[in-house]
């Protein structure tokens, strides 16, 4: 058999040949190895962020349900009406009860321009008549009176010369007035980024709501805006040098001096526990012995017993019955209880000052002071007799709780204070430097918007389905086509109240996208939400209001 002899060109070309398979084959080898894990990671981390825009869109239909008391399948009112509350309550922490909340609003945005030429007018002002503690008030009235002759053409501004103290305002001053041009712009559902850019233009002067699509009536919880900061936000652990001031307390057991109990306060709770006189004097306020130096400590001070009225007071939530308890000095419970007073008709502070006199559950009257409230005497026929428990018994059943019985009042069903006399003293000061962590949630908060209604996967929007539970219950409404009687009877139409709801993912379980031509991006149904419970294994770290 002959063999065929190659050319030398003829074994360059199958060499290179070969070391092109070579390479590919290589190439290929190392594709299935590393390209499957990039799939793999791409695959879970848009199941996982598909999973958080579920929960997103679940805490905000629950939020929805929270403040209306109802279930909606509308997403986009679903997120507009969070948000507007949210904003609300970042301006307003406070806001709580019933609230309008307008929806797709048009607002008028007013910016001043040029002054009108020949417009600037200043008078003088002559107040040598007038008091000088109310020449801030005239003032104020006669700009008034000026405004009530502006026709209304231009935007009007009225200066008065910066008054260096306002209880010696001399006997004459100018008033300039000035007309300014202004031009008004609409500015249709403005996003929250649009509203914040116009506030920051320094010639905005006016900027008000026209008129609104929609309005949805709420009913806001008290703190709910600590839940809406939360829950669509990342918390950021936040380092924060402080200084504190640490004092150590000391006070008799039971009277015994040589038996003394210590604990720790910092500076912002220790007037709960000594008087503001006190803490002046160890720190020398306006006695300072260096006047480069208005605030030291005198030592002299320290050890020095202390004698106050201590009040715990104890406020009781009507509605959840919870109670907290607060430890407080004299000076505190003072400021505490005249801010009370302005929004009651009781004087409690000469109330307690009334028990302390031995005057018990006595009323107080500016005129007549302490009196005695008059209980009708009430005797139940119904319990038996308890004439085998003799004066000597009762005695000493009530001798432990007489002297905290007599320092008790309770005021209402919500309010407790209980008072006695005790003398403390402060034994030490110490200011230390030290490093706090704490969650800040206001870094990474992010808002709801039509793109977390979508899946990552199919860039579909999710599907909420609300739904009741198919019985007819009292209350809802319905048709009285048979017997025109008022009550419903079966067969009658009625509208069911939506009482359940399920969030699903517009991603099938057989969905599959092609990756480097060879690979499949296979993700599943990223599974779905229905009545507070997720269908999927690895729970939400928070579970409120899911689970």
């Amino acid at each position: 058999m002959n063999k065929q002899t190659l050319t030398k060109n003829q074994k360059e070309v199958r060499a290179f040949a070969y070391d092109w398979i070579i390479a590919f084959a290589v190439l290929f080898l190392i594709s299935i190895i590393a390209l499957p894990p990039l799939v793999w990671n791409e695959e879970n981390n848009k199941v996982f962020e598909s999973r958080k825009r579920m929960l997103d869109l679940a805490y905000a239909l629950k939020c929805y349900h929270t403040l209306t008391g109802e279930y909606t399948e509308d997403k986009n009112l679903i997120i507009e009406t969070i948000m507007h509350a949210r904003d609300s309550l970042v301006a307003d922490e406070y806001l709580s009860g019933e609230k309008d909340i307008y929806m797709s609003c048009s607002y008028d945005a007013t910016f001043i321009q040029d002054s009108v030429k020949g417009s600037k007018k200043t008078k003088a002002l002559n107040l040598g008549l007038i008091k000088k503690k109310d020449r801030l008030k005239y003032i104020d009235n006669h700009i008034y009176k000026m405004t009530k002759t502006d026709k209304g053409d231009y935007t009007r501004e009225y200066i008065v010369p910066e008054i260096d103290d306002i209880k010696n305002i001399p006997d004459i001053i100018s008033i300039t007035q000035t007309d300014y041009l202004d031009t008004t712009i609409r500015i249709i559902n403005p996003s929250r980024f649009t509203v914040d850019s116009i506030f920051s233009i320094s010639n905005l002067i006016r900027f008000y709501r026209n008129e609104c699509e929609d309005t949805v009536r709420v009913n806001i919880p008290r703190n709910f805006g600590y839940m809406l900061d939360t829950l669509f936000s990342s918390s950021t652990i936040v380092s924060d040098n402080v200084i504190d001031t640490i004092y150590t307390l000391q006070e008799p057991i039971n009277d015994n001096i040589d038996n003394l109990q210590t604990s720790y306060v910092k500076n912002q709770y220790l007037f709960r526990y000594i008087p503001e006189s006190e803490y002046d004097n160890l720190w020398g306020f306006g006695i300072s012995a260096n006047s480069n130096n208005l605030i030291s400590l005198d030592s002299s001070y320290l050890n020095k017993w202390i004698i106050d009225t201590s009040y715990k007071i104890t406020y009781i939530d009507p509605e959840e019955f919870t109670e907290v308890e607060e430890q407080v000095s004299n000076n505190f419970l003072r400021n505490r209880l005249n801010q009370t007073d302005i929004k009651s008709d009781k004087n409690i502070w000469k109330m307690i000052e009334c028990n302390m006199n031995d005057c018990l559950g006595c009323e107080w009257d500016d005129v007549e002071g302490c009196i005695e409230k008059e209980e009708e005497e009430f005797v139940d026929d119904n319990i038996a007799s308890i004439d085998d428990v003799d004066d000597a018994e009762w005695a000493e059943l009530f001798q432990e709780f007489e002297e905290e019985l007599g320092n008790e009042m309770q005021f209402g069903d919500t309010l407790i204070i209980q008072y006695s006399f005790n003398k403390r003293k402060i034994s030490n000061v110490e200011i230390i430097n030290r490093i706090i962590n704490f969650e800040d949630y206001d870094r990474k908060r992010y808002d709801l918007n039509s793109e977390l209604l979508k899946c990552p996967i199919t860039n579909k929007e999710y599907n909420i389905e609300a739904y009741g539970n198919g019985v007819y219950d009292i209350g809802e409404p319905f048709k009285d086509r048979y017997g025109k009687n008022g009550i419903y009877d079966s067969n009658e139409e009625f509208e069911d109240e939506l009482t359940d709801y399920i969030i699903t993912s517009p991603t099938t379980d057989d969905y599959k996208e092609s990756r480097f031509l060879i690979f499949r991006f296979h993700p599943g149904n990223p599974g779905f939400i229905k009545n507070d419970e997720v269908s999927w294994e690895n729970k939400p770290a928070w579970n409120f209001p899911l689970k």
